[in-house]
C-alpha cells in the first residue's frame, strides 16, 4: 500500500528451501499460490479469484507435470495440508472458478514444461 515492493520468501519444492525475492508494485498485481490467501494478507487485495479442479484433473496434471515419484510426494504430504487450509480459511467473498481439462491449462497454449 506505500507503493514499495512487495518482499517475500519464495518457496522452491524441488530444493526444500526458502529464497527471499521481490515484486515491484503495479496498477495490477498479480499473486499466487495456496497460501497467497493467507489470513495474515488478504486484507490487502481487492478481488481474490480462486481456481478450482476436479481431482482427476489435479491428478492428471500433477502426474504429467512431475512424474509418478512426485506425485505420491504431493499426495503424501502437500494436498493433504492444502485441503486442511482451505477448510481452515473459506473465502468469504472469492471468486471461484471450476475448472477442467479443457479450460485455463492447455499444453498446446503453454507448453509441454508446465
Amino acid at each position: 500500500r506505500g507503493g514499495e515492493p512487495i518482499k517475500y520468501q519464495k518457496y522452491s519444492c524441488r530444493t526444500d528451501s526458502f529464497k527471499s525475492a521481490s515484486a515491484p508494485i503495479r496498477q495490477i498485481n498479480i499473486l499466487e499460490g495456496v497460501y497467497s490467501t493467507h489470513p495474515s494478507l488478504i486484507q490487502n487485495y481487492d478481488v481474490v479469484l480462486r481456481l478450482k479442479v476436479s481431482n482427476l484433473t489435479q491428478q492428471n496434471r500433477l502426474l504429467s507435470r512431475s512424474g509418478a515419484a512426485v506425485l505420491e510426494i504431493f499426495n503424501r504430504v502437500w494436498l493433504p495440508l492444502e485441503n486442511k487450509f482451505f477448510a481452515a480459511n473459506p473465502l468469504q467473498n472469492a471468486i471461484i472458478l471450476e475448472t477442467d481439462s479443457n479450460d485455463i491449462y492447455s499444453k498446446e497454449f503453454f507448453g509441454p514444461e508446465i
